[in-house]
């Protein structure tokens, strides 16, 4: 104790933490005043945002107009003015959404074709970056998975982009296919004989596969076996011809994007089991 200073007397508990409580109190009242008088207000804590942008992971789609090239970067908000002749199919391997960019890492899966039309591109690229910038980063989600939605297209969103309309729903199950062979199944090759029009191909992709090693370079035909159900959408998908399980798992990724008018039995539409060729380029 200091010499001349009163021995204090001791607060009793009840006291103490009314003491403690108020002093508590002039602090937040003195934070205010300060905020009050800067003229900002205390920021509330931000929640944390949603990883929405992983959710491209695993998917196929259509990259538009410059698949030839390896790295892409485009202001979000000259998404809808971009040009050029070479769309590729892709499957997207990363994605993330940080400061306001956009970068989406993507496999080539091959080239799209519709009936007359066909993508005019140079040297094809393995892997492609694209990066979209110009993005706040509080940006909802809604307003960048529409820009991306320009750039990165469903089989659906491309047709209709060369102005073919496609607005079948996607269904799960198909209980019973018309089949035209001499070995299937009795039901499935008695409806066959009512249908009126057999599937015809919409959209396709053109399979490229690049060898890791860049050593092999092959060009050959493939033959699939596959259902078109009453979506228009092939599943089933049995590969005739004998490949390493790469090259499978590569085009099956490929077949995933192809698009179909469906079979028909007068104006209903069927399942049908088919068989298709495709060329399988492996560069």
């Amino acid at each position: 104790m200091i010499p001349g200073m009163l021995n204090p007397t001791p607060l009793s508990p009840a006291i103490r933490r009314r003491v403690l409580r108020c002093a508590a109190t002039l602090a937040i009242l003195g934070a205010a005043t300060l905020a009050c008088r800067s003229g900002t207000a205390p920021a509330p804590p931000s929640a944390p945002r949603p990883d929405f942008i992983r959710s491209y992971v695993g998917q196929a789609a259509f990259l538009r107009y410059r698949g030839d090239q390896k790295q892409w970067a485009v202001d979000g908000k000259a998404a809808e003015r971009q040009s050029g002749g070479c769309d590729v199919a892709v499957e997207v391997k990363d994605a993330s959404f940080q400061k306001g960019v956009v970068e989406l890492r993507l496999e080539s899966l091959g080239l799209p074709r519709m009936e007359g039309k066909r993508s005019q591109c140079g040297r094809l690229q393995p892997a492609i970056v694209l990066r979209i910038t110009g993005f706040r980063p509080d940006e909802p989600a809604a307003a960048v998975t529409s820009v991306v939605g320009r750039l990165l297209l469903t089989p659906e969103a491309l047709l209709a982009a060369h102005g073919i309309k496609f607005d079948l729903p996607a269904v799960k199950e198909q209980p019973l296919v018309a089949d035209r062979s001499s070995v299937g199944k009795v039901p499935e090759m008695r409806l066959a004989q009512e249908v009126t029009r057999w599937p015809r191909k919409l959209l396709w992709v053109e399979p490229a596969y690049a060898d890791p090693s860049r050593k092999v370079r092959h060009e050959g035909e493939v033959e699939v076996v596959a259902i078109v159900g009453s979506d228009g959408r092939m599943r089933e998908t049995q590969i005739q011809t004998s490949l390493i399980e790469a090259h499978q798992r590569h085009l099956q990724r490929a077949f995933s994007l192809w698009r179909f008018e469906p079979a028909r039995r007068g104006n209903q539409a069927v399942g049908a089991r088919v068989t298709e060729k495709t060329v399988l380029r492996i560069y």
